[in-house]
């Protein structure tokens, strides 16, 4: 059995922030095969609105992430319930895959159908199925939730106003 261990950076290495430049603001979806796929990282999964602009072309969803910063803690597993709300949301299976937090397959409806636990070394396989249309929160966003809360808001201050 080979152990692999990392390796040391060299003191003499200078990484330069210079060379970098932002991509564009919306980014088109990853192209596997014909197959397109909206892609998340780490914690860009937490807000359903940041990949509604790639619903409307992507069949799949990949969360690529890093759960290491949650230690031994249930942070990673509200990891994985957040990313099945938005394969629930976006009505898309979804591949999760976590360095050491929960690598898992999770069906169109939010159904993990497949996982490996944390700090558990191995090789997922499971199938998934492409998907095309919107559901409605795809279609709208957060809308009609954002416009009710400022409504009831309104409301509330009026009434206030009226009961004083």
């Amino acid at each position: 059995m080979t152990e692999l261990m990392p390796s040391a950076v060299s003191p003499n290495v200078e990484v330069s922030s210079g060379i970098m430049t932002p991509g564009a603001e919306r980014q088109p979806p990853l192209n596997a095969r014909g197959t397109r796929i909206a892609a998340t990282i780490c914690y860009e999964d937490a807000w359903g609105s940041i990949g509604l602009a790639t619903l409307g072309e992507a069949h799949l969803m990949v969360n690529v992430t890093n759960d290491a910063w949650f230690g031994d803690s249930t942070a990673a597993y509200q990891h994985l319930e957040i990313a099945r709300m938005r394969s629930l949301e976006a009505g898309r299976y979804q591949m999760r895959v976590a360095n050491d937090g929960i690598t898992a397959i999770i069906d169109a409806r939010g159904k993990v159908l497949a996982r490996i636990e944390r700090f558990k070394p191995a090789i997922l396989k499971g199938k998934v199925v492409p998907y095309a249309g919107l559901t409605p929160y795809a279609r709208v966003g957060n809308w009609p939730v954002v416009s009710s809360c400022f409504i009831f808001l309104a409301l509330a201050v009026i009434l206030r106003r009226r009961s004083t």
